[in-house]
């Protein structure tokens, strides 16, 4: 991750859950595709290119980028043809860039022939209490009379990172009733 003279892919494949986002749902959608093509060049070169197709889609990142450092993240793929929409050569994208794939299909990361891949699983019983204690309490300990509830959304969040955090900060400063 160092070096500069190159541009590094790298995977990050685990269950849902753990805080990934919608280029999937977006991808599903009429001219989801696209839509998301346009997306990154206006975002990269502040342009609204209006591309209307997956190929001129692809030139236009080629061309464009080839000589750009960037940092691009695509969250949540689940088809090939995401990835190849997007980022399918490392060429398209100046030296230094970093291209962050997450997905819950470890074998797309393989196809795509990424430098890196890091499983990412569900925390520990001992993590995902401090977790939630930190978003609910803001402390390692609940508070007296909590226990019942700290019990039920333990067994509910079922170690998911993005719940234990949505959960504890949505019963942040709620009474037990509450």
């Amino acid at each position: 991750m160092e070096r500069n003279d190159t541009v590094c892919m790298v995977g990050i494949f685990g269950i849902d859950g753990i805080d990934k986002k919608n280029i999937r749902k977006t991808s599903k959608q009429e001219k989801g595709l696209i839509w998301l093509q346009n997306t990154l060049l206006y975002e990269i070169l502040g342009e609204n290119l209006d591309v209307r197709d997956f190929d001129r889609g692809i030139n236009v990142i080629s061309h464009r980028l080839h000589s750009k450092r960037v940092l691009l993240i695509l969250d949540d793929v689940d088809e090939l043809k995401q990835l190849e929409t997007l980022a399918r050569d490392r060429k398209w994208f100046g030296l230094g860039s970093r291209i962050i794939v997450t997905t819950r299909d470890q074998h797309l990361l393989n196809i795509s022939k990424v430098d890196s891949k890091y499983e990412l699983k569900i925390l520990a019983n001992n993590e995902s209490h401090k977790l939630f204690r930190l978003h609910a309490f803001e402390k390692e300990e609940p508070l007296d009379g909590y226990a019942e509830v700290f019990e039920q959304v333990m067994q509910y969040a079922q170690g998911l990172p993005l719940a234990l955090t949505v959960l504890g900060s949505n019963l942040k400063d709620k009474t037990i009733r509450e």
